[in-house]
C-alpha cells in the first residue's frame, strides 16, 4: 500500500515521528528482502507439505484411498460451512469422461476426522481411508489423480492444493 503526504503551506511534511516509522518500515522491509523472509513461497529447507496418498487398492466392492497427513498439519475432510476449503477428493470423473467407468463411485466411508474450531469444516490427522462403492474392478493399472490441501498447524498457513498421481491397485 502507498500512501501520498501532502501538507499545506506551512506544515511540515514530514513530523519526526512520521520520519522514524518511515525510516524503521524501510529497513525492516530491507532486512527481511535480505534474510530471505520476505516471501509467500515455502523456502528450499522448509519444502511444501502434502498429504500423502500412498495407495488406491481394488476391493470386491470398491475402491480404498488411503491417505497420511505430515505430522503437526492437517487436511480437509469436507469444503467447511462457506464451501471455502478444498477437501481430499480423487478425480474419478476424469475416468468417467475416458470411458473406463460408467459413473464415477460412490463414497461410502471416510476417516472420522476432528472438527476444526477454527474453520468449522472437518479435518483429517494423521491417516485416514475413504472407501468408494462401484464397479472398478478393470481398472487396475489405471491412474488417478488425487488433489489435497495441507494446513499447518502450528504457523496456521495453508499451503497450494496439490495433485499427486495415483497408480490403482489389486488388492
Amino acid at each position: 500500500m502507498i500512501y501520498i503526504l501532502t501538507c499545506r503551506p506551512g506544515q511540515a511534511a514530514f513530523p519526526w515521528s512520521m520520519k522514524r516509522a518511515c525510516f524503521l518500515l524501510v529497513l525492516s522491509l530491507f532486512y527481511c528482502k535480505k534474510e530471505g523472509q520476505l516471501s509467500m513461497e515455502p523456502s528450499a529447507s522448509e519444502p511444501d507439505p502434502h498429504a500423502a496418498v500412498s495407495e488406491i487398492v481394488l476391493t470386491a466392492g470398491g475402491a480404498v484411498l488411503r491417505v497420511r497427513v505430515p505430522a503437526n498439519h492437517h487436511a480437509y475432510l469436507d469444503k467447511g460451512p462457506a464451501g471455502a476449503f478444498i477437501p481430499i477428493a480423487p478425480d474419478w470423473e476424469s475416468l468417467v469422461k475416458a470411458g473406463r467407468i460408467q459413473k464415477a463411485p460412490a463414497l461410502s466411508r471416510s476417516p472420522a476426522g476432528t472438527l476444526d474450531k477454527d474453520s468449522g469444516a472437518m479435518v483429517l490427522r494423521g491417516t485416514g481411508e475413504f472407501e468408494y462403492r462401484g464397479s472398478l474392478q478393470d481398472l487396475a493399472g489405471e491412474t488417478i489423480q488425487v488433489r489435497t490441501q495441507v494446513c499447518d498447524d502450528i504457523k496456521g498457513i495453508c499451503y497450494r492444493p496439490k495433485t499427486e498421481t495415483v497408480t490403482i491397485q489389486k488388492l
